[in-house]
């Protein structure tokens, strides 16, 4: 569809708005409040009631941004709704077209939110780049290192940010494929950690590990560019350990550095780093 441009824009000469919206103005407000009535109406109290003593939360909130919070809240629990959670006269709710339906909404209404790939929640929009390569490594990757990816996108991107778990979740995702690749009894025991590879990557970057990309000269390069990479993510997690130089991590560092576990991930997964052949 070809975008409007409200007629007052047109008048002053200014281009269609393409900002995103934080919150929920005027125009989101009802769409969303509708799609919450019909998603509660088929479902008993009961369920409602177990579900928010179960979570700590309340739906009945105050001021228009709350209706995201009830939007999240129903994306997560409706999942556990069972048919004897449903009131006798209620048709089961097409729940795809449901989601399709809150994405439209969000979509048209320039909301800077949106359904997460696992359709549990909502979450930040971030660059479409960004998003399709989280998406595409989160569905690719091993389950183990997929799942801490999963859990530190939604802790970065979501609608309650923990900027701390995001960052572990990170390295977490990291060493899932690094570990076994470099130091494989001690991952199989538990035994290593980013800081071990580290170590071990370092005394042995140039004699035992290249990267699958050319250099110039057409042979693999050495590891250097992702040892930075991962050093960077090891050692900016300032809240690992306490003492005077620990603190909590900015969420702008979280981001940053879920967004190196993805590429890392992504890289790891491929092949990039390999051992070179004796």
């Amino acid at each position: 569809m070809t975008d409007w441009t409200a007629l007052s824009r047109r008048q002053a000469g200014l281009p269609p708005e393409t900002d995103l919206v934080d919150g929920v103005p005027a125009h989101l407000f009802t769409p969303l409040r509708r799609w919450t009535d019909e998603a509660l109406l088929p479902v008993a109290n009961e369920f409602w009631d177990r579900a928010q003593l179960t979570s700590g939360f309340s739906r009945y909130g105050q001021g228009r941004d709350h209706v995201l919070d009830v939007v999240d809240f129903i994306l997560h629990w409706y999942p556990e709704v069972k048919p004897s959670d449903r009131h006798s006269w209620a048709k089961p709710i097409d729940w795809p077209s449901k989601i399709a339906a809150l994405e439209q909404v969000l979509d048209s209404g320039r909301s800077i939110w949106r359904v997460n790939a696992r359709g549990d929640g909502l979450e930040r929009r971030t660059r479409p780049a960004i998003t399709e390569m989280a998406r595409r490594v989160t569905t690719t990757a091993a389950p183990k290192p997929r799942d801490h990816l999963q859990s530190a996108w939604a802790a970065v991107y979501g609608r309650d940010p923990n900027p701390d778990f995001a960052y572990s979740e990170a390295i977490r995702a990291v060493e899932e494929v690094l570990c076994p690749l470099v130091q494989k009894n001690a991952a199989h025991g538990r035994k290593s950690t980013l800081g071990s590879v580290l170590g071990e990557l370092r005394k042995n970057q140039f004699a035992k590990w290249e990267l699958l990309l050319p250099g110039q000269d057409g042979e693999p390069r050495d590891i250097a560019h992702l040892l930075g990479m991962v050093e960077l993510l090891w050692h900016s997690q300032v809240s690992r350990h306490g003492g005077p130089e620990s603190r909590r991590q900015l969420l702008v560092e979280a981001r940053a550095a879920v967004q190196i576990a993805v590429i890392l991930v992504e890289w790891l997964s491929a092949g990039v780093l390999r051992r070179k052949k004796a």
